[in-house]
């Protein structure tokens, strides 16, 4: 059972630093985003802030797809963790 504790704390320490990334990155991109009404479209700029854009999205869809395989994760163990203290009831 302690086994089952400490690999749950493991990975909701892991899924709350992730979603800790997500927000930011999420800030991050909106900031640039907003920030491209400021910017001439055909300058350098311009193209720096969209590129800085995509990087952001990717970041926030693998730290996402992460933090929900984490939760899976998490899911399972609570599963195995309920499974073993109903038979060690019965």
């Amino acid at each position: 059972m302690r086994n089952i504790e400490r690999k749950k704390q493991e990975v909701e320490e892991t899924v709350n630093v992730l979603w800790d990334e997500i927000t930011e990155d999420a800030l991050k991109f909106v900031t640039n985003l907003a920030s491209l009404r400021r910017v001439p479209k055909d300058s350098d700029e311009y193209d720096d802030h969209w590129g800085e854009i995509a990087a952001t999205l990717f970041e926030l869809r693998l730290k996402s797809t992460e933090a929900y395989k984490r939760m899976e994760k998490l899911e399972a163990l609570e599963y195995e963790e309920s499974k073993k203290l109903v038979n060690s009831k019965v």
